[in-house]
């Protein structure tokens, strides 16, 4: 696979923006500060350039670029700086050109030439990371030739960034290099987006894009940097050679004439970072400026190799070019495709199948997860067939059949691939509190018992029966939660679910659950949409469109409800007493929206599922209990389904414990809305017909 790539090179046709023949020198704490210390000398390109001598190896120091007077700085504000070599020198290049070629700032760059060799981004960031000039992880990776880069993944939104020499406010940002430059902008539009930070330590200039690369080095790599599946027959390494304006017309870019050969090193193909010196390449097309070697022996499958091209000059000095890496097609067996879970009737058929791509012919061999080393492998008997074949069925499944599947697949290459687990479950009730004859357990056979956070209480006020009472007075809030070390009990709603209740509250807890799976970071939950008065919401994470639609109408009134929330991967919903909560054009009365669209499935959770509040599971400090997010309220008939409940199956829920008719979905023409169109609705509409309520124009005289 290819990955694309932003091109912005060093080298720009520039026009020259200063008056003719400027002079600019450089003054510091080094010369007194003398506006007229240190004379640049004038490239003739709109660049200058000043070496000065005598420094301390490694001193750090503060200068300006100047006109000689006071009057004209660069830069303006805060001091430049650099940090001497280790003779003791250092180069200062001032470039007053305006250049286009990607990198900020596009004029009146200063350039070094020392680089202090550890870059960070700092920004605003969100986390604890922000504005931390030390952050391990928003450390720059050197790309050679004095380029860092960092790679981070950003969610919509407006950021400020710029770099800074590690653990200090030396930095280089979109105005210039100096002291704690200004920050520069960010504006995320997608929902995430990885954003690549670049710095030229040498130019002074930072940028933002896929690559980015100097043309006065090899450059173009081919294959191109981090490229996959790159084909080992006939493969030649090739490169666009350094290129500078012609002395002739500088609009046009030839090679560079200092240039002589260059030396290609590689690695070996593993893991081992050294690069092996292979050859020195003489000559390069001089129509294409491009020059190849071919590896031999031929390059191995399956290998990540890294390489480099140095420049060798007519004055035998070489230049280093920067690291390139490439992944070579891969022998092994790749799994591309499945198997997705499966949740499925008493006796019904499931089918788990995988995808593969193979340069050889793959074989298959399907297990059944037990522990991660005593794993059943699977043989066509009885209800199971294709074990050893990209799809497997099992057909009449049973309890018993519950369970995670995966998948090895291998080739000639002897290398075994096994696949993800796909989890298989029979469509049922998972758990069921009814709280009858104070029994605080889900009633269904294996499922976690339950343990009790403050002091719930059981009251023979239920909606049937007998039901359970949570208060969040401080520091006495009430949550029953399932055993958290049977969490993963119920990971199969990661896929599909149902969850319901009965509830019977009169205060509204900001983001207050109903039930839940932490439903924070991971996991799901029911429960109050803090940001309106009093509605309803299923928070789903993971699945994008997190928290989705609030509720038409409020549960909270001190009276019984039933709320319930099903999830399928492709929809859920939220019904309130039987009917899906449903949101009706303004204009029109017609339906507009009765459910969410997530994406994929909700992430996993070590957290177990709880009532009236949150608790999460931490691995490291143990179980959390969240008192402050507890829901007041009494609690009745909670139920888990491991698949998504239809809305005539959520709306005869009710209707049998209400002990009342529901109508689910509505008719158009059911004018009495008691779900039926009959001879009612005729009446009703007869007694309106060629009613006429029209305004009509009133004829002129």
């Amino acid at each position: 696979m290819r990955k694309s790539f932003v091109i912005l090179t060093i080298l720009a046709i520039a026009g020259l923006t200063a008056s003719a023949n400027a002079a600019y020198y450089v003054a510091g704490e080094f010369n007194g500060w003398d506006a007229a210390g240190q004379l640049m000398t004038d490239n003739s390109d709109g660049t200058h350039t000043a070496t000065i001598t005598g420094f301390t190896a490694g001193s750090r120091h503060e200068f300006k670029v100047t006109d000689g007077t006071w009057d004209v700085t660069y830069p303006g504000g805060p001091n430049s700086w650099f940090f001497a070599d280790d003779s003791g020198e250092i180069t200062i290049t001032f470039n007053e050109n305006l250049l286009s070629d990607g990198w900020e700032p596009a004029q009146y760059r200063i350039g070094l030439s020392t680089d202090p060799g550890t870059w960070t981004i700092v920004g605003s960031f969100g986390g604890a990371e922000d504005w931390n000039n030390a952050a391990p992880t928003m450390a720059m990776t050197s790309l050679g030739n004095g380029i860092y880069k960092l790679s981070k993944t950003l969610t919509a939104g407006s950021y400020q960034w710029k770099a800074v020499v590690s653990g200090s406010w030396d930095s280089i940002s979109t105005d210039t290099r100096s002291v704690n430059t200004a920050n520069a902008s960010l504006t995320v539009s997608e929902a995430t987006e990885v954003i690549d930070f670049y710095v030229d330590a040498l130019t002074g200039t930072v940028g933002i894009g896929l690559d980015i690369y100097r043309i006065d080095r090899p450059h173009l790599p081919e294959p191109e940097n981090r490229e996959e599946g790159v084909e080992v027959d006939g493969l030649a390494l090739s490169w666009t050679v350094a290129q500078v304006p012609s002395l002739a017309d500088p609009n046009i870019l030839v090679a560079d004439p200092n240039l002589v050969s260059h030396k290609l090193y590689l690695s070996d193909g593993t893991e081992d970072p050294n690069l092996i010196f292979v050859d020195t390449v003489f000559g390069w097309d001089t129509e294409t400026l491009r020059a190849s070697y071919t590896p031999s022996p031929v390059l191995d499958m399956d290998g990540t190799y890294r390489w480099r091209v140095d420049m060798v000059l007519d004055t035998a000095e070489e230049l280093t070019g920067s690291v390139w890496e490439f992944d070579t097609e891969l022998s092994i067996p790749q799994i591309t495709t499945g198997p997705d879970y499966q949740v499925v009737d008493l006796d019904g058929t499931a089918v788990f199948s995988v995808t593969v791509s193979s340069i050889s012919t793959p074989t298959y061999q399907w297990y059944k997860y037990v522990d991660g080393i005593s794993d059943e492998m699977l043989s066509d008997a009885g209800d199971i067939s294709g074990t050893e074949t990209a799809t497997l069925t099992i057909s009449n499944v049973k309890l018993t059949d519950e369970g995670a599947y995966y998948c090895k697949v291998n080739n000639d290459s002897g290398t075994e691939v096994p696949s993800a687990q796909a989890l298989l479950g029979v469509k049922r009730k998972i758990a069921y509190w009814t709280f009858e004859s104070n029994n605080a357990n889900s009633i269904i056979a294996g499922s976690p018992v339950s343990m009790s956070y403050g002091d719930p209480n059981f009251v023979t006020t239920g909606i049937i029966g007998d039901g359970m009472e949570f208060d969040n007075d401080t520091d006495a809030e009430d949550i029953l939660y399932a055993d958290a070390d049977q969490a993963s009990y119920f990971d199969i709603c990661n896929h599909s679910m149902t969850v319901g209740c009965w509830i019977k509250s009169g205060f509204a807890a900001t983001w207050g659950p109903m039930v839940a799976r932490n439903g924070e970071e991971d996991g799901w939950q029911l429960r109050h949409r803090g940001d309106t008065l009093d509605r309803v919401c299923f928070t789903t994470r993971g699945t994008e469109n997190d928290d989705g639609t609030a509720s038409n109408r409020t549960v909270y009134d001190d009276q019984w409800h039933y709320v319930a929330a099903t999830f399928d991967g492709v929809e859920k919903k939220v019904y309130i007493d039987g009917v899906v909560s449903r949101v009706y054009n303004g204009d029109d009365g017609s339906i507009a929206q009765e459910s969410d669209a997530p994406a994929g499935t909700i992430s996993s959770s070590l957290s177990p599922v709880a009532l009236a509040g949150r608790v999460k599971g931490d691995p490291i400090n143990g179980l959390v209990f969240e008192g402050n997010s507890v829901t007041p309220c009494i609690l009745d008939e909670v139920e888990i389904y491991n698949y998504a409940l239809s809305s005539t199956q959520i709306a005869q829920i009710y209707a049998n414990i209400a002990n009342k008719g529901v109508c689910p979905v509505p008719q158009l023409y059911d004018l009495d809305g008691n779900c039926i169109v009959n001879l009612t609705d005729v009446a009703l509409l007869a007694t309106e017909w060629l009613t006429d309520t029209s305004v009509q124009p009133i004829p002129a005289l």
